[in-house]
């Protein structure tokens, strides 16, 4: 600058013509994007208006300095690219229009025109394409445009898990929500139950004239050794198969689902192999002459049994109870015509367990036939990891199955054998057995839970799962409360009439499991819940518990007071595993029970229980059993509808549920 103020003439701006400045200012837009150095114009440096600096002719000599070398003299075009100091960083891939404000930050001031916006409609215009870039221009260093890549996730992680449709009108699929699947469930499975439960009924009566009180408690006996047998063959398999199918059909990938029931089922048979190749030996050896081919037979039977089990799981797994229901009704009734035959036919216990075993052996060829339609062809192979994670679930889990079956399926009867006769455990086994029978009932509500818990832990649905847990735990009271209470006031003519005087023992042992089975079915919802959600420790700790306290007290009162000792024993335990199931859910998923519902619904089924009682007619009679147990459920509902057991829109959802039942067809 001179004295004056006037620029020096040295310093004055040239414009050179204008074809040259339009091809500079391409070259200098290349320069900027490529990260090279300003490349030789024929003029001097920043000669253009565009370039003087706003701040002064200080700053503008700053801007016009030439392209900073490297410390080795070379240009800084010559550095390769991926380690330019300073250079202009590529953007970003899907950064759009405002890529300029990147470049600008990045860019050394050398580069960037003084006082313009580094992303001006011009700079758009001249600049490279680059990824994701709606500029106009010649392709980058890096070759074609190219969208910007999300982070590659499986594709079967992308892909939503699909909603349960089923066929509407017009052949248009209509949506399922998880209610009305656990609603048709639970009547598919309650239709089972009943049918089930005359069916079990039917055959108790059928055995206990059939055999005599003797014959019955050798019956009882092996039935108890052979389904403790099927609980150490299936281990924890049928729980596993149901939880991760129904979690991997949730999530969207039925070929993984029966690829987990195909690899499961291969293990199901090892298991089995194991026990009967240890087993059969031991029976040939030192079992009874009388009991020892009933004993053989009864272990033959693992292998249909297991494999029923299995694929019964599948189908549970696929939530298609309406299937089980038909197959398990066609093998209750094949077992039931085969075992009048057979006893008929003065076979004895022989004949019974043959009888068994046909209709098990029919009832698994039906399962297999209904589990392989539900699923693809086409079974995809378990990851290694999945099968960690299943061995996992798989070994602790198995201990509780044990110790479930001891302590739910009369282990005392292993202790009764060495202190009292054939009779008092016939007696206990049949007081025991229709208690399980009517439990069956409440059950209804319990054995479509595991799947649907499972789908919506798969999902990650807390608050319905809890929704689903406090419904289930109210249901299942309030159908068992009015059932024992029938039970407990017309137990003496119902007994006579089906069974005879010679089993009239058995009422108060009757009176008094009922109540523990009550608070059992109850306590299954929180059991299933557990299940569900993995939680094996507490189990495991839980059934542990249980099982020493039961045969602690089996070995301690049996001896002293016989059968009474060995309900008290049971009672005991079921109380101590109800609770500690409770308490561990509460703590694991904040599931709660509602104590004051259960309050108001077993005040109701006290008030029918004793209308009943006073009901119940001295001599065994058809009708007036019948009509005491009208009073005694006439009872509960007035009670429940003043107590506000039952709620008025319960009603209305029932009745409206009863029309729907209908219109709702199978899941595909």
């Amino acid at each position: 600058m001179s004295a004056a103020g006037s620029p020096d003439p040295a310093e004055r701006v040239h414009d050179p013509p204008r074809g040259a400045r339009t091809l500079r200012r391409l070259r200098r837009g290349l320069d900027d994007v490529r990260g090279l150095g300003a490349l030789p114009a024929r003029g001097p440096p920043g000669a253009h208006r565009l370039h003087r600096s706003p701040s002064g002719d200080a700053a503008g000599a700053a801007d016009r300095q030439p392209p900073r070398a490297l410390a080795d003299g070379r240009p800084l075009h010559d550095r390769p690219a991926a380690g330019r100091a300073g250079a202009l960083r590529r953007r970003p891939s899907g950064a759009g229009r405002h890529a300029g404000r990147h470049r600008a930050a990045a860019a050394p001031s050398g580069l960037v025109r003084a006082g313009s916006r580094p992303a001006s409609r011009r700079a758009r215009l001249l600049r490279p394409r680059l990824r994701g870039d709606r500029g106009l221009g010649v392709p980058g260093p890096r070759g074609p445009p190219r969208r910007a890549s999300a982070p590659r996730v499986p594709a079967q992680a992308r892909r939503p898990p699909p909603p349960a449709v089923e066929p509407g009108d017009r052949g248009r699929p209509r949506r399922v929500t998880t209610h009305q699947l656990l609603v048709r469930n639970t009547v598919w499975h309650a239709g089972v139950t009943v049918v089930g439960l005359l069916v079990g009924l039917l055959m108790s009566a059928v055995l206990a004239r059939g055999l005599g009180p003797a014959l019955m408690g050798d019956f009882a006996y092996i039935g108890w050794a052979a389904r403790l047998l099927e609980t150490v063959a299936m281990l924890a398999f049928g729980l596993a198969a149901v939880r991760y199918t129904a979690t991997a059909r949730a999530q969207g990938d039925p070929a993984l689902a029966i690829g987990i029931l195909r690899f499961l089922v291969r293990r199901q048979l090892g298991a089995t192999a194991v026990v009967v190749v240890v087993v059969i030996p031991a029976i040939l050896a030192f079992a009874p002459a009388s009991l020892r081919w009933p004993f053989v037979i009864a272990v033959l039977t693992l292998f249909p049994e297991t494999l029923e089990a299995m694929w019964m799981r599948g189908t549970y797994g696929a939530q298609r109870y309406d299937l089980t229901a038909r197959n398990s009704t066609i093998k209750m009734s094949v077992q039931l015509l085969a075992t009048v035959a057979a006893l008929a036919g003065g076979l004895g216990l022989v004949g019974a367990f043959a009888a068994g075993t046909v209709a098990t052996m029919v009832g698994c060829a039906l399962q297999r036939r209904s589990a392989q339609a539900l699923y693809p062809p086409a079974a995809a192979s378990v990851p290694p990891g999945l099968r960690r994670e299943i061995r996992d679930f798989v070994l602790p889990l198995s201990a509780v199955a044990v110790f479930q079956k001891l302590i739910w399926d009369r282990s005392e009867v292993f202790v009764l054998r060495f202190y009292v006769g054939p009779e008092d455990i016939a007696f206990y086994s049949l007081a025991f057995g229709l208690v399980a029978r009517a439990m069956i009932l409440p059950g209804m509500v319990v054995g479509a839970l595991l799947p649907a818990f499972s789908a919506l832990h798969g999902q990650g649905d807390l608050h319905e799962f809890r929704v689903v847990y406090r419904s289930a735990i109210r249901y299942a009271a309030l159908i068992g409360t009015p059932l024992a209470a029938v039970i407990v006031g017309v137990a003496t003519p119902t007994i006579e009439l089906l069974y005879g005087a010679p089993y009239l023992p058995v009422v108060p042992l009757l009176r008094l499991l009922i109540a523990m089975a009550l608070l059992g079915a109850v306590r299954d919802v929180a059991w299933l819940a557990l299940e569900a959600t993995g939680a094996r420790r507490a189990m495991l700790t839980a059934a542990g518990t249980s099982f020493a306290v039961d045969l602690a007290l089996a070995v301690v009162l049996i001896p002293r007071f016989g059968v009474m000792g060995a309900v008290a024993a049971a009672g005991t335990a079921q109380t101590l595993l109800s609770l500690w199931s409770f308490i561990a859910i509460r703590h694991r998923s904040q599931c709660t029970v509602g104590p004051s519902d259960l309050a108001r619904i077993l005040l109701a089924g006290t008030l029918a229980a004793l209308a009943t009682w006073l009901s119940a007619p001295a001599r065994p009679a058809v009708l007036s059993i019948a009509v005491a147990c009208l009073a005694g459920v006439v009872t509960y509902a007035v009670a429940g509808a003043l107590f506000g057991v039952v709620r008025p829109r319960e009603w209305t959802a029932l009745g409206a549920g009863a029309r729907r039942l209908v219109s709702l067809r199978p899941t595909a």
